[in-house]
C-alpha cells in the first residue's frame, strides 16, 4: 500500500470511530452496547501493534444468533496490520454451548490460564487467543508480521480483556 492509501485508511478509520461513537448500537437486552474498544488502552495495544493508527468498533450489539450479542474492536496500523478483539456474549448456557463449539478444535493449541478455559494458537498469518469466561467467548486475533514472537504480550492482553468482562 502506498502512502496515499495508508493516509486514506487512517482517515477512514478516524471517521468510522467518530460515527461509531455518535451512533451506538444496542444489545439484545435493549441496553447500550458494550464498547469493545474500551477494554484495552491504546498504550496496551501498542505493545503488539507499535505503529497503532487507532481503533474502531466494527460491531456492537445483537448478532445473527438470537440471544447472543457480538462486539468487535479493530486496532490497526497504517499498513492495515493489527489486533481484533472480539466478544460473543450468550444470554444462557444453551446459547453459550452453540457459540463456543467443541474444545476439540483446540487440541493442537497451547492452553493458557485465563477465564474458565483459554488457548493460544497460530491460524493463517495471525496469532490467536480464545478465552471462555462464563457465557462469553473472547477472541484476540493478532495480525502483524512478527505475531508469533508476541505470544506473552497477547496472552496478557487477553487476560486484561477477560478481567474487564463480567
Amino acid at each position: 500500500m502506498n502512502s496515499k492509501g495508508q493516509s486514506g485508511l487512517a482517515r477512514l478509520l478516524l471517521l468510522s470511530v467518530l460515527l461509531a461513537s455518535a451512533y451506538p448500537n444496542r444489545g439484545t437486552s435493549g441496553e447500550p452496547a458494550l464498547d469493545p474498544c474500551k477494554l484495552l488502552s491504546d498504550e496496551q495495544v501498542r505493545v503488539v501493534v507499535p505503529k497503532l493508527a487507532g481503533g474502531m468498533v466494527t460491531h456492537a450489539g445483537a448478532s445473527l444468533i438470537k440471544g447472543v450479542d457480538a462486539y468487535e474492536c479493530a486496532y490497526i496500523d497504517e499498513q492495515a496490520n493489527g489486533l481484533n478483539v472480539i466478544l460473543n456474549i450468550a444470554t444462557d448456557e444453551a446459547r453459550f454451548a452453540e457459540i463456543k463449539g467443541s474444545s476439540s478444535r483446540y487440541e493442537k493449541a497451547q492452553k493458557v490460564g485465563i477465564g474458565d478455559e483459554a488457548w493460544i494458537y497460530p491460524r493463517d498469518n495471525s496469532l490467536n487467543v480464545t478465552v471462555y469466561k462464563h457465557f462469553t467467548v473472547i477472541d484476540l486475533q493478532l495480525s502483524v508480521p512478527d505475531a508469533t514472537q508476541k505470544s506473552k504480550e497477547l496472552i496478557e492482553l487477553a487476560r486484561t480483556v477477560a478481567n474487564n468482562v463480567e
